[in-house]
Formats: structure tokens, C-alpha cells, sequence
């Protein structure tokens, strides 16, 4: 039956075995197409898919528009979190963006990011992906970039060192564009708290070297400053270990 093969899909979902969760999922859409946490599903392993290192460039892009076209289908169900579905499909745009460079993914992932946020304000997988979008959407123009956007996804963290290491730089990038002393010395706080609460939470040090490189395209940070001292210090603070899992930039939009 439908239900007994989508338990069977859930399971294997949960133990990390997509190709066999997407069998078994495809065979409820088989028989109840319009089945929406099934949908739901069948977008998550598409998309999981899509993250393994194993597939083409052209199948990631494959998988990943058939997720969106599934996440898309799921909207509207009560047994089915629409925060967690916009964030997911705002992902799926931006992971199409890296791969396809075409800039309206961009704003296609924002619209949708903002709209999980809107839906629940705590969901910080959501913030993570928001901030890589402000930054790269700012490439083009540091007018672009929304620091508010910044202060949302360290006030959301949670904990999740990967959201304190993208907010760092975040605040990194931010600092090309300002010109007042003040202002830069109070960015360049927030963006070192950043890096502490990264590593603190477990980031591995070796990950912040992009925050350090674009610090010094921002700032002159001679090896003997204050700032490069503080630099070093972080980078040399023991990682938390035992308690941090990898970052997964999905989230399971099944409510149990």
C-alpha cells in the first residue's frame, strides 16, 4: 500500500539511503501522485542527490530542477512545513547558481528564502543560505549588500558553526565598502566574533583562511597589527570536538 511504502521511504530517507528512499517513494507517486509529503520526499532525495560529488555537473542541474519542480508540487499541505520547503527551494536555486551562473537564480533563491523566513523567522538554515546570496549577489555592487541580513543570521545561529563562518565573511566583505574608522573597526568586531563562534561551535580553523583572505583584500593587516594577532589567535583555539555533525544546508519538511 501507499502508506506502507512511504514508511518504507522514510526509512531508508533517515538512514541516508536516497537511491533506495527514492524507489520507494516513486512507487507511492505511482499510485498516489497527488500525495504531497511524498512529493515532498521525492525532492529530497533529488536534491541530496544533487550534493554527491559522484554526479555530473549536468545531472546535479537535473536533479536539482526536478527537486524544485517537487518541492513546488508539496506546497500547501498541513503535513508538510512550508518554511522548510521555501528554504529548501531557495537552496536549490542558489546550488543552481553556482553551477549555471545564470544571476535570476539568484533572485528566485532570495524570493524563496524570504519567504520561509517570513513563515518562521527561527529557521537558520534559511539565514545561512540568505547570507551567501546577499554576498554574492553583492559582487556586482557593495550597495547591494544588506547587513541586516548579517545581524538576522548571527541573532538565529543556533549554534550552527557554518552560519557564524558564512556571517563572517559576511562582515569580511562588507568591510571593502566602508570608509569611516569607526564603522570599520566596529565590522571588523563583528566579523572576528564571528570567526570565534565558528571555531568555538566546531568550524575546523583551516576553513576560515577565506575570511582571513578577504579580510586583507579589505583591510591592510600587516603580520605585526593588532588585528592580524587576534587573526591568529582564533586560528590556533582548540576545535570543539565530539558534538558537531556535518552541515546539512536541507531540511526535512515532513511534519511526524
Amino acid at each position: 500500500s501507499p502508506e506502507v511504502l512511504f514508511s518504507l521511504g522514510r526509512s531508508y530517507q533517515g538512514k541516508r539511503q536516497f537511491k533506495d528512499a527514492f524507489e520507494s517513494f516513486n512507487r507511492v507517486w505511482e499510485l498516489a501522485p497527488d500525495n504531497k509529503p511524498n512529493n515532498a520526499c521525492i525532492a529530497q532525495c533529488l536534491a541530496e542527490s544533487a550534493r554527491d560529488d559522484k554526479f555530473t555537473r549536468d545531472e546535479k542541474i537535473g536533479e536539482l530542477k526536478s527537486a524544485i519542480a517537487y518541492y513546488r508540487q508539496a506546497l500547501g499541505d498541513p503535513r508538510v512545513s512550508e518554511a522548510a520547503l521555501n528554504s529548501n527551494i531557495g537552496y536549490c536555486y542558489l546550488a543552481l547558481r553556482k553551477l549555471e551562473s545564470v544571476e535570476e537564480y539568484l533572485h528566485s533563491a532570495e524570493q524563496y528564502l524570504n519567504a520561509s523566513l517570513a513563515l518562521n523567522p527561527y529557521e537558520s538554515i534559511a539565514h545561512h543560505h540568505l547570507v551567501v546570496v546577499n554576498r554574492l549577489r553583492s559582487t556586482q555592487s557593495l550597495d547591494l549588500f544588506d547587513r541586516q541580513v548579517l545581524e538576522n543570521a548571527m541573532m538565529y545561529a543556533d549554534g550552527e558553526p557554518e552560519i557564524y563562518f558564512e556571517a563572517a565573511n559576511g562582515y569580511a566583505f562588507l568591510l571593502r565598502g566602508i570608509t569611516d574608522e569607526s564603522e570599520r573597526a566596529a565590522t571588523l568586531r563583528l566579523c572576528l566574533e564571528c570567526c570565534r563562534k565558528a571555531i568555538e561551535c566546531g568550524l575546523s580553523p583551516g576553513k576560515l583562511n577565506s575570511v582571513v583572505n578577504n579580510l586583507k583584500m579589505a583591510k591592510d593587516l600587516s603580520r605585526d597589527s593588532e588585528e592580524m594577532a587576534e587573526i591568529e589567535k582564533i586560528l590556533i583555539r582548540p576545535v570543539r570536538t565530539g558534538t558537531t555533525q556535518e552541515f546539512n544546508p536541507l531540511i526535512d519538511p515532513v511534519i511526524e
